[in-house]
C-alpha cells in the first residue's frame, strides 16, 4: 500500500523556489496551421492599402447618374469611405431620383452626392 500522505507545503516551495516557468516558449511550437494562416491574412489586411478610383468632378458624377436615371442602368458607385478590411465601399444599383444635392437608389438608399468619389456604368 501507498502510505504517501499530500502536503501542501512541500507543493508551495516547489512552486515559489524549485519550478520555472518559461511563459511562451514552451507554446510556439504549438501553433495549428489553420491559425497561422488566419495570422497570415490578418497581416496582409493590415498592410493593405485601399485601391481608390481616380475622384470624379461632380459635374461628371451628375451625368453619369443622369444617364443611369434616364435609361435604367445599374452603375457602381464608389464612396469616398472604407470597410474594415481597408476595401473602399461600392455600391451597384439604379437611380432612383436625382438632385444636386443627393442620389435616391432603387433600394431607397440615399446618398450625398458629395460622398462619391468615382461612378461608372455598370
Amino acid at each position: 500500500m501507498n502510505n504517501y500522505q499530500f502536503n501542501q507545503e512541500i507543493v508551495d516551495r516547489f512552486f515559489k523556489y524549485d519550478y520555472h516557468d518559461r511563459g511562451m516558449v514552451k507554446w510556439q511550437g504549438f501553433y495549428l496551421s489553420d491559425h497561422t494562416t488566419a495570422m497570415n491574412k490578418q497581416k496582409v489586411k493590415l498592410n493593405r492599402i485601399a485601391k481608390l478610383k481616380e475622384q470624379q468632378t461632380l459635374l461628371t458624377i451628375k451625368n453619369i447618374l443622369f444617364y443611369s436615371l434616364e435609361n435604367k442602368v445599374n452603375v457602381i458607385m464608389q464612396l469616398n469611405e472604407v470597410d474594415v478590411e481597408l476595401n473602399p465601399l461600392e455600391i451597384v444599383s439604379q437611380v432612383a431620383k436625382l438632385n444636386d444635392i443627393k442620389v435616391k437608389l432603387t433600394d431607397n438608399q440615399v446618398i450625398l452626392l458629395e460622398s462619391i468619389r468615382n461612378v461608372f456604368i455598370a
